[in-house]
């Protein structure tokens, strides 16, 4: 059986009891803007005594999570106002269960979905997924009970969402609406009789992947700073919510390699196959079945992951029947190949004149430096380089860069950091610690 098979198969049996095993859970907390929530409290189907608590890049790791369907909560308390999020996932024993991103938002505002997905009999479906989402790359999602009922209770309001019921053997039932504050909004849905579609696969496939530092600076404020200039480098990044990120280079910093494509929209799609390779022209294997018909971004974080290795990758469209029928997985898309880079690392500022100094990253092709009047944020700008003559300016293949960017006032401080990449279509990125330093 393959492991996509294998992973249809075990989610179409719904939930699990305690004496079937635990997982762990990993994932990243953000609120409504995308910025990463430091200190939030989570936890699983409602035991907040196996909690644990989100970190500075608001990522965490949620150990002991039973095995099945199980809802993963985020809450946490600012200024007197709690702010709360929560989002279902598929939890398999022994296994870290991936890209479980929750946005909260303020808990006295938040929404709820509840109905019931029957078929066209009007018998209830048991384990039918409801997705809804508001234009994240990451859907919001709830199962249903053995008599065909959901909850979604953390939707945020004034947000347009696509909602969609979604199970196998069944085509699916959309809808559209936005909810208001405090809204609780019943929806039915009925599943019709599946289509043995045959898709075209997406032929849009990228990849960026990333290799980035554990740690930013010692400042707290600090911690989101390489989001805010990953998303400066790869603008894509901002149409999603954060990741964790496992730390697997020489000097323990993250690899990540995110893919997107442009999602099918056909109540038919069950979801996609993602599979990697190593080689170019070899064969792939089946890594993950993502089970979101709305997705259109993939990370892939893998603690295998290994800086100078190549990896290709390709994903399959699977309709409402897969495995079971000829056509229920489409052809692969094209396949795109990435080769994460070395870790970035820098020495001192040398003065009079300004030069930056690092040290040489493996597979990096070129250099090129960003200098900030004020530390690197969400909506913060670099001050040089801004005009593409400035960039190129900015830009080197060495390992030191004379400024030569708009005049600095002298005892103030400002803020540097060196992004590196492949310049094989930008595939492969590497970005430094972000370092301040005085002007004389």
């Amino acid at each position: 059986m393959s492991a996509l098979v294998a992973a249809v198969v075990i989610l179409a049996c719904g939930g699990g009891d305690d004496s079937r095993g635990r997982g762990t859970v990993a994932g990243n907390v953000s609120d409504l803007d995308g910025n990463p929530v430091r200190g939030g409290l989570i936890f699983a189907n409602g035991d907040r005594a196996k909690s644990t608590r989100t970190n500075s890049t608001g990522a965490y790791l949620l150990l002991n999570v039973r095995e099945g369907n199980s809802r993963v909560s985020a809450e946490i308390t600012k200024n007197g106002v709690t702010y709360y999020g929560e989002n279902v996932i598929a939890v398999f024993a022994n296994e870290a269960s991936k890209s479980l991103n929750i946005t909260v938002g303020r808990a006295d505002q938040l929404a709820k979905l509840t109905g019931t997905v029957r078929n066209r009999f009007s018998d209830p479906v048991e384990g039918a997924r409801v997705f809804a989402n508001s234009g994240d790359l990451s859907s919001s999602m709830a199962v249903t009970d053995k008599n065909g009922r959901y909850t979604i209770n953390a939707l945020h309001p004034n947000r347009p969402y696509t909602i969609q019921a979604s199970a196998l053997g069944f085509d699916s039932d959309t809808d559209s609406f936005t909810l208001g504050i405090r809204q609780e909004r019943r929806q039915d849905f009925v599943l019709s009789n599946p289509r043995d579609v045959g898709f075209n696969p997406p032929n849009d496939l990228s990849a960026v992947a990333w290799t980035s530092p554990k740690e930013v600076t010692r400042s707290p404020q600090a911690a989101r700073t390489h989001e805010a200039i990953k998303q400066m480098l790869d603008p894509r990044r901002a149409e999603r919510a954060k990741t964790r990120r496992p730390m697997v280079t020489a000097l323990g910093n993250w690899i990540e390699v995110d893919l997107y494509w442009t999602p099918i929209v056909n109540d038919s799609l069950l979801g996609y196959g993602i599979y990697r390779g190593v080689e170019a022209q070899g064969q792939t294997r089946g890594i993950e079945f993502l089970r979101d018909p709305l997705a259109g971004f993939f990370a892939d974080q893998d603690q295998d992951l290994r800086e100078g290795r190549a990896y290709f990758y390709e994903i399959t469209a699977l309709n409402v029947l897969y495995p079971d029928t000829f056509n229920s997985e489409s052809d692969f898309s094209n396949r795109f190949g990435v080769r994460p880079i070395g870790d970035m690392t820098v020495r001192s500022v040398s003065k009079n004149p300004l030069r930056f100094n690092w040290n040489v990253a493996s597979g990096a092709e070129r250099y090129v430096v960003y200098v900030y009047d004020r530390l690197p944020d969400f909506g913060v700008s670099p001050l040089w380089p801004v005009t593409q003559a400035e960039f190129d300016a900015a830009t080197t293949t060495g390992t030191s860069l004379t400024y030569t960017g708009p005049t600095l006032g002298a005892g103030t401080h400002y803020y540097f950091v060196v992004a590196l990449d492949s310049r094989d279509g930008n595939d492969a990125v590497s970005v430094s610690p972000v370092i301040s330093f005085t002007a004389n």
